[in-house]
């Protein structure tokens, strides 16, 4: 539904909510006839950016406040953060390190070569989900009190996921991710689909866990990976495939963002 002209969109994050062309968050707030949308994501931000964006918001004469200086009721709160420090970080390591693919990509620093992939341990994103929470709670002291977080877009149909899968597999067949049940002879793509699923259990533990902890907010999780899913079946894989990624493999096209904040738009 439509919000009303006095509400205010603040968007946060990295190149999923702030990209060369308008990503869903904005094309959300759009849709819903606010009177304000201000967007304080930036390409390549990890989760621990989030708190410098937040205060920038929270500082920024630009932004409606009430008259204590709080955000007014009427404010959205975006979050869409982790696909850096999952996704990007894990090709950039599997590649080989050295941050020219992340730089390309829109991504932040690398990660050493070498090392695995934070995406492919066990238990992923607890470091991650801390953070995300500690940011929602400044948001919270700072007057929020609507939140739409979107899961991590670990989508294994994303093109950039062809580049990587012959090196997950080695890792796979080497033993290297025993930690996740994984063993030899085991298809690569079973290990993103259970860590995938963690991430998605993590984000929505958080979620309800923040919202009982403060029984005056309204907290939405948004499956970013499901409403994916949806939109493959119902234009089509070849259609999708086709017209939803850009060159980098990574980021939706302008198209896509508009499909996506289609699927944002029936949480809020």
């Amino acid at each position: 539904a439509a919000m009303a002209a006095e509400w205010t969109v603040l968007v946060f994050g990295d190149s999923w909510a702030a990209y060369q062309h308008p990503c869903w968050p904005a094309v959300l707030g759009r849709r819903l006839s606010v009177g304000q949308v201000h967007n304080f994501a930036a390409m390549g931000s990890l989760c621990g950016d989030l708190a410098a964006q937040g205060q920038r918001s929270l500082m920024s004469p630009q932004v409606p406040k009430a008259s204590g200086g709080l955000l007014k009721r009427e404010t959205l709160v975006v979050i869409h953060t982790g696909g850096n420090d999952f996704i990007m970080k894990m090709v950039e390591t599997l590649m080989g390190g050295g941050g020219g693919l992340m730089a390309l990509l829109g991504g932040g620093p690398a990660a050493p070569a070498g090392a695995t992939p934070d995406l492919l341990r066990a238990n992923p994103g607890a470091r991650e989900g801390e953070v995300l929470r500690q940011f929602m709670e400044t948001m919270y002291r700072g007057g929020a009190r609507h939140f739409l977080v979107s899961g991590v877009p670990a989508y294994l149909e994303m093109p950039i996921w062809n580049i990587i899968w012959p090196m997950i597999g080695s890792m796979v067949n080497q033993g290297l991710l025993s930690d996740l049940g994984i063993g030899p002879g085991d298809p690569p793509r079973l290990a993103m689909e259970v860590q995938q699923a963690a991430l998605q259990e993590r984000w929505a533990a958080l979620c309800d866990s923040f919202g009982k902890a403060h029984e005056d907010a309204e907290v939405v999780l948004f499956d970013e990976v499901a409403a994916l899913e949806r939109l493959r079946e119902s234009l089509g894989a070849a259609a999708f495939d086709r017209s939803m990624w850009d060159m980098s493999m990574f980021h939706p096209t302008a198209y896509g963002h508009e499909q996506l904040a289609s699927e944002a738009h029936r949480c809020v």
